[in-house]
């Protein structure tokens, strides 16, 4: 990939292969140690990769990437008189709404971004651009190539030994602690992952075994070697079969359990705390992880408008910025912006919309049309106009008594 981007990208400096080929290295280690990762108490090595097997992880950014993906983004304009316009005819939004680049919809491109800023602490894409600078494409990055840093009070990105500037690359970074480059949950949350990943170990292991217990076989008489052999084979064959099976104990034989059962090590509660522990890492309610012990019905709702407002609007917010910086021109960020939709979140059921819709109708805040449009449906005539209650007045004309008396019509 690094020999494709060298040939079509204008870099702004190179370095020989055999650097190269070292630079790459030393910005693995780098990504390596700034990850996290590795060897965990609970005797699990948790990577990048091995990561995604943990089932709460998983979900946490499968969830986070597909809802960012999911929001509409608008590019708006700010008119004198103070109100705004949405703008269509702009390079920047063909890219976000129709074709980010020649393998990927706009849906998929912002998915693998988040998930790259999720999992890998940060999310990289080339904007090649015309003569006129204007973005003709958003090509991804692999994240664990670059190395963005500041030198001499400006920021570089290296990517493998090519420097780029700050211009050609867009970047959506996770928490930062220089203000440079994004940390994953992952390098924090390692001892977390490999606790969840040694249980669901253990749980195959058992099942493994047949979900049999080790034990002590007694029996009443010395054994030869040969008859101990031949009783371990007989016994593990009857209990650790595909289907297991009943073993018969004679010659006053005994069965002692030695094992810990799984409902006395309490799995499923550890499991429990597993998923509750990535919900905390990641900012999710535990029941969009589908972990439902401590959801009631009041308040999953609650929930769920914490999670818009604590988790999804932090990313909404760095994504917002950083499209204005790279994808607009200096003189453009006067006065355009862009902004995700997060509307189809904060709607609600249909008895809260309802309500939502008839306040905001009845103040004049909104008009028929605008009501219908939020639900997808077509304009109606006459739908435009803004609607008040006649019987209501300003505080100025009541003071001085000059309305606020009429009798509402039909009154007695």
């Amino acid at each position: 990939m690094l020999f494709e981007l060298s040939s079509k990208f204008p870099f702004v400096s190179r370095i020989s292969g055999e650097q190269r080929s070292a630079k790459m290295q030393g910005i693995k280690r780098l990504w390596d140690e700034w990850l996290g990762g590795g060897a965990t108490s609970a005797g699990v090595t948790v990577t990048s990769e091995t990561a995604l097997k943990h089932s709460a992880y998983w979900r946490a950014v499968n969830l986070l990437s597909s809802q960012i993906a999911s929001f509409p983004i608008g590019l708006f304009k700010r008119l004198p008189n103070g109100n705004t316009e949405e703008v269509f005819k702009h390079p920047a939004v063909r890219l976000l709404t129709r074709q980010p680049n020649n393998i990927m919809t706009p849906f998929i491109w912002k998915e693998s971004t988040q998930a790259n800023a999720l999992t890998q602490g940060n999310g990289y894409s080339y904007i090649r651009r015309d003569n006129g600078g204007n973005p003709l494409s958003l090509i991804m990055l692999d994240s664990k190539n670059m190395d963005p840093r500041a030198e001499d009070n400006e920021l570089i990105y290296d990517y493998g030994g090519e420097i780029i500037a700050p211009y050609f690359v867009l970047h959506i970074p996770g928490i930062s602690f220089d203000g440079v480059k994004g940390k994953a949950v992952l390098s924090a949350a390692t001892e977390s992952l490999g606790v969840g990943l040694a249980m669901q170990k253990y749980s195959a292991d058992m099942f493994k075994n047949g979900a049999k217990q080790t034990g002590v076989l007694t029996h009443p008489m010395q054994l030869s070697p040969e008859a101990r052999v031949g009783l371990r084979t007989s016994f593990d064959k009857n209990i650790k079969g595909p289907d297991g099976g009943t073993m018969v104990l004679d010659e006053g034989m005994k069965w002692q359990s030695t094992g810990i059962p799984p409902d006395q090590a309490q799995l499923l509660q550890s499991k429990q705390f597993s998923v509750q522990e990535m919900a905390r890492w990641f900012g999710i309610p535990p029941f969009l992880l589908f972990e439902e012990s401590r959801s009631t019905f009041s308040n999953i709702s609650d929930q769920g408008l914490a999670f818009i407002i604590y988790t999804l609007t932090q990313w909404v917010e760095r994504w917002e910025a950083e499209l204005e910086a790279k994808l607009l021109t200096e003189v453009e960020r006067d006065d355009h912006f862009f902004k995700f939709n997060m509307g189809s979140l904060m709607r609600g059921n249909p008895k809260d919309r309802a309500e939502y819709y008839a306040k905001m109708a009845e103040y004049g805040f909104m008009t028929i049309n605008e009501v219908r449009r939020k639900e997808d449906l077509n304009s109606i005539e006459g739908g435009d106009e803004h609607l008040v209650q006649v019987n209501r007045t300003s505080l100025n004309k009541l003071s001085d008594g000059t309305e606020g008396n009429e009798i509402p019509p039909g009154a007695s």
